[in-house]
């Protein structure tokens, strides 16, 4: 599924808070190909009532009265875990890698107000009329901020994310049989809201989510005359056999155009010491709004993968830990499903020459 969508452009950020310590317990290390997540929330008297959610899927899982939670079967690659508490306004949204075999610890979570963003997905048929999208998912993804860097930097720049450094917040849920979704505790910041429907137009929208409040991202997805979505699916093996937890990635080679709202320059200017800077894409303060789409998901036991994306030529690739990597170009038809396998081979470690001591 379609996990990250970024627009180089945006507004800058307050960070997760996020601890650098782990659980108070200690977690045996799963066996076979899949791993686990474990991690601690902290600060609050009873932890028990957070909501632990996996990819803006919610799980039965609860931490324990000392903070401490326990995700297991997690399929290799990236995830987005969720901490919410009840009210969907206070929690946290933590980024991981996942190991197969591995427990991978986040550390102490610190929950934090957020907000909400919800809306309803709606499509427009041939005959005009409008009917809901069920089962879509719609993502949510932290902008990067750039700012004017130190004299000494080469590009004068620095890429600045949510949590500091240049990472970003994914958060995502799906529709209901009525349309409606609902993102509970989003940090506080600039998202660019994508939802893609097989057929219809892929649609982006920015919101900005202040603290306890809740940002409204509602989509309504016509036909798509001459643009529209295909289908791209296939099998990853490796020494002959499926490869289960591959992350296949789709970057589309043509940019759709997404005008920077005012409303995200002025809340940007506003949040900087002093406010009312003069800022332009001429100083570097603001780069140009152009977006690039980034579709990723795993394969399945089977080796299998499906990415609905935009039409065009664009470029997929295939990566697992500890095989080489393989990409190819593509190109995606209208409502047409285009099948691309790959073979990847194990990577070998090479020794890195060293050169001899030089006499004195």
């Amino acid at each position: 599924m379609g996990r990250v969508a970024w627009l180089v452009a945006g507004v800058l950020l307050v960070g997760l808070l996020v601890g650098c310590g782990g659980g108070g317990d200690e977690f045996a290390p799963p066996a076979g190909d899949t791993g686990q997540v474990s991690g601690r929330v902290v600060g609050e008297s009873d932890p028990t009532q957070f909501a632990i959610a996996l990819d803006g899927a919610p799980t039965s899982i609860r931490p324990g009265a000392s903070g401490d939670f326990l995700i297991p079967d997690v399929s290799p690659g990236p995830h987005t875990v969720g901490i919410v508490a009840p009210g969907g306004m206070q929690g946290a949204w933590v980024p991981v890698d996942v190991e197969p075999g591995q427990d991978t610890n986040i550390g102490d979570v610190t929950p934090v107000l957020g907000g909400q963003i919800a809306g309803i997905v709606t499509k427009v048929l041939e005959d005009g009329t409008i009917e809901p999208v069920q089962g879509v998912e719609v993502t949510a993804t932290s902008q990067v901020t750039w700012e004017p860097g130190d004299p000494g930097n080469p590009d004068g720049t620095v890429p600045i994310g949510r949590t500091g450094e240049q990472d970003q917040i994914v958060v995502s849920a799906y529709t209901n049989e009525n349309g409606s979704y609902l993102m509970e505790a989003v940090p506080t910041g600039s998202y660019d809201v994508l939802v893609v429907v097989p057929g219809y137009d892929p649609q982006v929208l920015w919101v900005w989510v202040d603290a306890g409040s809740t940002a409204v991202a509602d989509f309504r997805v016509y036909p798509a005359p001459e643009q529209g979505v295909g289908t791209v699916e296939g099998v990853v093996t490796g020494e002959g056999a499926p490869l289960e937890g591959v992350m296949v990635t789709l970057t589309t080679r043509s940019p759709w155009p997404v005008p920077l709202p005012m409303e995200a320059v002025d809340k940007w200017l506003d949040s900087r010491p002093g406010g009312g800077m003069p800022c332009s894409v001429e100083n570097g303060c603001i780069p140009p709004s152009i977006e690039v789409q980034v579709f990723n998901t795993l394969t399945d036991a089977l080796g299998h993968y499906s990415l609905n994306v935009p039409i065009g030529n664009h470029f997929i690739e295939a990566w697992l830990d500890g095989w080489n990597w393989a990409g190819q170009d593509v190109t995606i038809e209208k409502d047409q499903t285009t099948t691309v396998d790959f073979e990847l081979t194990k990577w070998e470690e090479r020794p890195i020459p060293v050169e001899p001591p030089k006499p004195d």
